[in-house]
């Protein structure tokens, strides 16, 4: 008769299938009737022996799995089995083997196999890990080691591992002769047909999960090849290493190869963890699948056979009187519990550390990511919407089609002022609640906004949905990552935008569909500040996506221009008119509802209410915006008399063109200046002003030849609103931070403040038409000719403007020269960051020679330092640095100010004065690859081998930074491609780290050592 304390083994399944398996081994079964279970022990266990040894088998309850489900059993086994000296956890699990690049076995790992878990690698032999969802799309983080099973039975895992590398292990047999005695369970628990082991590719995932592998996973050409074991080799391999632990099942062959690779795992299961960091144990498990979406049941039942065949043959290894002298495990649980308890409180602060630290650097990494924001753009559209409108192109057996991926790309086209944005808030609202509800979909959206030079280029676009997807943990770890590292290495610029574009395509290729929503195609200028076809770029960036990424479904709206047209074609974009017809059908619900929620219009009688619908309708020709201009003219009519009303109705403008002039010539005589300079600077201004910032822009006047800022004379910031009334959009901002863009050295335009702030209102052009119209030559337009706007000559008004502003900052008395100067000159830190972005082709070259050299312009840098773009505003007076580090000449090169250039060395400037963080004048313009500055540099005798500064020499700093032009043209100058720099020893280094082939081969092709070190 047997009681518990007879009891010395635990052996723990958490599978019935499994603990079918273990009872098949046992020796004898012994009498369950007499064991004694502790107060609140739910088990039921199954006794018997293995030689010498009483074992005591335990499973977890039906239904349940995972790390807490298997601590609670083995807590109350040791509980109730207090003699219990040692325990094995044996079942089933997912291999993880791991192939060469081409696609030979590193690691042979095949089903029916056998793992053993042995420490590695510093780690106990079971690894937890923690991966959010468990689907192929997520990332894992490893939380640490658990406890590595007793010394002498690892010495046994090495005894048995050592026989059976000299002789057959048996395993295979040892199951057959198991079967030969039970006919009942042979077919389930004995071996599967061989073909049934396929080890699919990573990048294929499972297609349908009600049918198996064998019919909707059947293509040859995903599954990798690999020869069948030859006769002298056992067909049941022992592979004794690193088991990884979890609460969810693995099923994502991605995850699996990188712990695979990285961490050397071999095996993925659900229970261990949960008993090894009670006390140690020994797992063992059979290779049933390989962890990846195609989950093999047919191997479960041998693959439990074949690990609990392992764990008879080591147990018959272990001497009895060795286990009896082992601690006892409710021991050691005793021991741990009161561990625990005296580390709680350090574990909570250590929790609390974690979460404050975790939390800084996340917003440090959005800081530095300086993503735009295309929630708001969204959200503004989105409230901008009639009840009712839209909804006929969401029903669309188009857009439906697309939806459903039959369509891949969809481009909806119509002209200016038709509703796009609108209707792109409703197609948002809709792919959103379907990617809600479908499983493996996901989407992102970006609005291109002409009135705001952060949301242009595809740049922008790839940043703000990297963004996005910053919420799954492994983009957010690999953005952590790359802001680590591109911050120690002081990158900037293209080679974090290429490491960004790898974090997107990685995370987009998880998805089995992902839908990309771009608004306002045509608002991406053909060409930027710096003459770079943008559009142009934007487009072969969307034709390189839709190529690297079949899931990806692009959704896109613009006007119908011929390049975009030409583009999108080439792309295979579905083309879909915005119908007049349909988007009449809008403006006529819009009318409705206007009329009868007006205060004064909804007064009118139905009579009167049809004559204005019928107006609208028969002049709207589709137009969106110009309907809402009309509106808003009906609503502010100083009389609703019958007789007006008609009046106003006949004599409503045929066009946009006409609506805004009328606008403009309504605008009262007295502030007619100022309407004209505010909207010089809303069309102008290279990002959102605040309603603070464009109230400030009133007071500049240019009027007379010294000019005046008239900072006791400002009037209330709601002037603005009246002003511009219908052209304009106040857009609220609820972001709870300030985001400023701080990439270290990056261009400045991406050094702006974002001015994300509770409550903040930012000031834009209502539309794209105003735009359009105010900068339009043609001939039809009636207008004052002031408002005819020419981009060289309002961009020349805005750079002296702010210089202006910067010069009457300076002459203040009561300034402070800190962070509170900018709360009362709401312009300064635009003036100081702008000035020069707006005068790139002046000819007012004089001025801006005068005021580089000016005390104004050192004490501005105080407020920003575009040699030292990374700093806050009045950070350098706070340290007790120099604002000024270089030379007029060095920051003229490093603006692209070429004028400039040339008028101080015309006046006798030293080409190679030796300052600023670049060095000298012409390594700062090689990094921002102003080649027209560079050549003019060389050739008024700058060494274009001159050492210095942080990149060393001029060609390592425009290798770097991916500019060819530039590098071809320092090569035929003479730079010497093999001078040791700074940071990278030398140019070859530098292109090759920044991913820039194209320099890389120029630079062998002259002579380049690529041996150098």
């Amino acid at each position: 008769m047997f009681n518990n304390s007879h009891y010395t083994v635990g052996w723990v399944c958490a599978l019935r299938t499994e603990l079918v398996a273990a009872t098949q081994y046992l020796d004898e079964k012994h009498d369950s009737s007499d064991y004694e279970a502790a107060p609140n022990d739910n088990n039921i266990y199954v006794f018997g022996n293995i030689g010498k040894h009483n074992i005591v088998i335990a499973t977890l309850p039906r239904g349940e799995y995972g790390i807490s489900s298997a601590s609670m059993v083995a807590r109350d086994m040791v509980r109730s089995f207090t003699n219990v000296r040692i325990c094995f956890m044996v079942g089933i699990g997912g291999g993880a083997p791991l192939m060469e690049p081409d696609e030979q076995p590193k690691r042979d790992i095949r089903l029916g196999d056998v793992v053993v878990s042995i420490p590695s690698n510093a780690r106990g032999g079971v690894i937890q890990y923690d991966y959010g969802k468990t689907i192929q799309d997520q990332d894992f983080k490893l939380t640490g080691h658990l406890n590595s099973p007793p010394q002498f039975i690892l010495t046994a895992v090495g005894v048995l591992g050592a026989e059976f590398e000299a002789e057959e292990n048996g395993l295979d047999k040892d199951v057959r002769i198991c079967l030969d005695k039970n006919k009942k369970i042979q077919k389930k628990y004995q071996r599967p047909d061989q073909t049934t082991d396929r080890l699919y590719r990573s990048s294929y995932i499972h297609k349908n999960d009600n049918e198996n592998c064998s019919k909707s996973c059947n293509e040859a050409e995903q599954v990798t090849w690999r020869d069948p074991r030859n006769e002298d080799e056992d067909s049941v391999a022992i592979h004794e290493g690193l088991i990884a632990s979890a609460n969810q099942l693995m099923k994502d062959a991605f995850m699996r190869d990188r712990l695979a690779r990285n961490s050397g795992v071999l095996c993925f299961e659900m229970e261990a963890a949960g008993l090894m960091n009670q006390f140690p144990i020994l797992v063992v498990r059979g290779i049933c699948d390989y962890s990846d979406t195609h989950k093999n049941k047919e191997w479960q039942g041998y693959a439990a056979m074949t690990a609990a065949a392992y764990a008879k043959r080591l147990l018959l290894k272990l001497p009895p009187a060795k286990v009896a002298v082992e601690a006892r495990l409710s021991e050691l649980r005793e021991i741990k519990d009161q561990l625990q308890q005296f580390g709680s409180s350090l574990d909570t602060m250590q929790s609390d550390l974690l979460e404050h630290t975790e939390r800084s650097l996340r917003t440090e990494v959005e800081r530095w990511l300086a993503a735009p924001n295309a929630e708001t753009n969204f959200r503004s559209t989105r409230d901008q919407r009639e009840p009712g409108t839209g909804q006929w192109l969401v029903d669309s057996e188009t857009y439906l089609q697309w939806k459903l991926g039959i369509i891949r790309h969809l481009w909806f086209h119509g002209k200016a002022g038709c509703g796009k944005s609108v209707i792109s808030a409703s197609i948002v609202e809709d792919v959103r609640r379907y990617c809600s509800d479908s499983a493996g979909t996901g989407c992102a959206i970006f609005y291109f906004t002409f009135s705001d030079s952060s949301k242009q280029s595809y740049i922008d676009c790839l940043r703000s949905i990297v963004h996005q997807l910053s919420g799954c943990p492994s983009v957010s770890s690999s953005l952590e990552q790359l802001f680590k590292t591109s911050k120690a290495r002081q990158e900037g610029g293209l080679i974090v935008d290429e490491s960004l574009q790898n974090i997107l395509v990685d995370r987009i290729r998880f998805h089995e569909r992902f839908f990309l929503i771009l608004d306002g195609l045509d608002e991406s200028p053909e060409m930027d500040s710096k003459n770079t076809r943008q559009r142009e770029k934007l487009l072969e960036w969307l034709g390189i996506l839709s190529v690297k990424l079949p899931m990806l479904q692009i959704l896109a709206t613009s006007r119908r221009l011929p390049d975009i047209e030409a583009a999108l074609a080439g792309m295979k974009f579905h083309p879909e008119s915005m119908i007049t017809g349909c988007v009449n059908v809008d403006i006529s619900k819009y009318v409705v509802n206007q009329l009868n929620k007006d205060r004064r219009l909804r007064e009118l009688d139905a009579n009167m209410k049809e004559k204005i619908q019928d107006a609208f309708m028969m002049k709207a020709d589709g137009m969106f915006r110009w309907a809402t201009c009309q509106m808003n003219d009906l609503k502010n009519l100083p009389s609703t008399r019958p007789v007006h009303l008609k009046e106003a109705l006949k004599n409503l403008p045929t066009s946009l063109d006409e609506t805004y002039s009328r606008m403009i010539k309504n605008i009262p005589a007295m502030v007619h200046n100022d309407a004209l300079t505010l909207l010089r600077w809303l069309t102008y201004s290279h990002r959102p002003l605040t309603l603070l910032e464009l109230s400030e822009a009133r007071i500049i006047s240019l009027d007379t030849a010294e000019g005046d800022v008239a900072f006791h004379d400002r009037g209330r910031t709601g002037d603005v609103l009246e002003i511009l009334s219908g052209l304009i959009l106040i857009v609220e901002v609820k972001e709870e931070t300030t985001a400023r863009r701080k990439r270290k050295i990056d261009d400045v335009i991406e050094t702006t403040l974002a001015h994300d702030k509770p409550s903040h209102r930012s000031v834009r052009l209502a539309h794209f038409s105003v735009q359009e119209y105010l900068e339009s030559s043609r001939e039809s337009i009636d207008r004052p000719r002031s408002f005819h706007f020419q981009a060289k000559r309002e961009h020349q008004f805005l750079s002296n403007c702010c210089v202006l502003y910067l010069i009457h900052y300076a002459n203040t008395k009561s300034i402070t020269k800190t962070s509170r100067d900018l709360e009362r000159f709401p312009l300064l830190e635009y003036a100081a960051k702008s000035w020069y972005i707006h005068c790139q082709d002046s000819d007012n070259v004089d001025r801006e020679v005068q005021f580089l050299q000016s005390d104004t312009f050192s004490d501005s840098l105080l407020i920003y330092n575009p040699d030292r773009s990374w700093e806050e505003p009045f950070e350098a007076g706070v340290n007790g640095s120099k604002a000024r580090s270089a030379s007029s000449l060095y920051y003229a090169a490093l603006t692209g100010l070429s004028g400039v250039v040339r008028r101080l060395m015309e006046a006798g400037a030293d080409v190679n004065a030796e300052c600023g963080y670049y060095g000298n004048a012409l390594q700062a313009a090689a990094w921002k690859g102003h080649d027209s500055t560079v050549k003019m540099l060389i050739e008024a005798g700058a060494d274009v081998n001159a050492q210095g500064g942080y990149y060393g020499n001029a060609l390592q700093a425009a290798a770097w930074r991916g500019h060819d032009s530039t590098v071809k043209m320092l090569i035929e100058a003479g730079a010497d491609v093999n001078a040791k720099g700074e940071y990278y020893s030398n140019a070859l280094q530098a292109a090759a780290g920044g991913g820039h082939d194209s320099i890389v081969k120029m630079l062998i092709e002259a002579g380049a050592d690529v041996n150098a070190k």
